[in-house]
């Protein structure tokens, strides 16, 4: 069955597929779970929340990692997670969850911190076991596994609830903070307040300011693989010079090394060869490389930390 196949593409969830190939995903499951080991940063992270925490004492904080964004018809755009999500729970690279909720709850002299996220695709005959293969955005079968809810708290070392529980969460009257802008459905349930929301985006980011050990080496990595992939372009420069549109021959070489390296792009490349190298975010890329031209590259790659060199 392909993934262009119409039958199991159309909306959200394909009501296309034949009751007897549906069937077959019902049943027959071997148990696949696994033992999820901390991430790297995850002692960082904890350290972090609990800033957050003594911050904002008695207030609901609500970050959320953001969502998909439709690039054509059922395919979307690689997901990058909102940085303040990505800096308090330490998640990597493709790991990172569409749609998820971190909410910091006051409970005593401090915050209960849970993560809403959506975990793996559910086997079985019940009804909300048809997302595995009928949901191309999120089911296992169109776009591969997801942790459960139980190894994400182990990964990340934070309490974890399924995602559909976001608004029983962010109910009553508590005064909440929120991340605005990258969740509707959060959005929708707290009520704006753009001095306390303004606040907390400031301190988010004032608190990525001074990089601790850990994100140092993240760094650091990020700027080995970059300068790996200078030395990728360097090599292949006879090749850039012989193509027609050299510019994109030298962007896919170094992006081939985000690629293989860590999560992709920090940003895209600049690969401006000749007159391009005039114009500061050239990005177009689709001119020659001539032998003598001045040659304007400017790329970085994201570490599967998110940490771009």
């Amino acid at each position: 069955m392909d993934q262009r196949d119409g039958s199991l593409s159309t909306g959200h969830r394909g009501a296309g597929i034949p009751a007897h190939v549906a069937e077959v995903f019902g049943h027959g499951w071997a148990g696949t779970d696994v033992a999820a080991r901390p991430v790297s940063g995850a002692t960082w992270a904890s350290e972090r929340r609990a800033a957050v925490s003594a911050r904002f004492p008695g207030e609901r904080i609500v970050i959320p990692s953001g969502g998909l964004k439709v690039r054509s018809n059922d395919f979307d755009y690689a997901f990058r997670p909102h940085s303040a999500y990505v800096h308090l729970t330490a998640e990597q690279g493709t790991r990172a969850v569409p749609d998820s909720v971190l909410v910091f709850e006051p409970s005593g002299s401090g915050h209960q911190v849970t993560l809403f996220i959506r975990p793996r695709s559910p086997r079985g005959t019940g009804t909300d076991s048809t997302e595995l293969h009928r949901d191309f955005r999120h089911g296992e079968f169109w776009v591969g596994r997801r942790r459960t809810l139980a190894e994400t708290a182990d990964a990340l070392g934070i309490d974890t609830d399924h995602r559909d529980q976001v608004s029983r969460a962010l109910g009553g009257r508590v005064p909440t903070r929120v991340v605005r802008g990258q969740d509707t459905l959060v959005d929708s349930l707290v009520p704006p307040s753009v001095s306390a929301d303004g606040e907390l985006l400031a301190f988010l980011s004032e608190l990525r300011l001074v990089k601790d050990s850990w994100e140092i080496e993240q760094l650091d990595a990020a700027v080995r693989h970059t300068v790996a992939g200078f030395h990728d372009v360097i090599g292949e420069l006879p090749h850039a010079m012989r193509a027609a549109r050299g510019e994109r021959w030298i962007e896919g070489t170094f992006n081939r090394r985000a690629r293989l390296e860590g999560h992709g792009l920090g940003f895209e490349t600049i690969a401006a060869a000749g007159a391009h190298a005039c114009v500061l975010h050239w990005t177009r890329n689709d001119g020659p490389v001539r032998d003598g031209d001045l040659l304007l590259l400017d790329a970085g790659v994201e570490a599967d930390s998110f940490y771009t060199g």
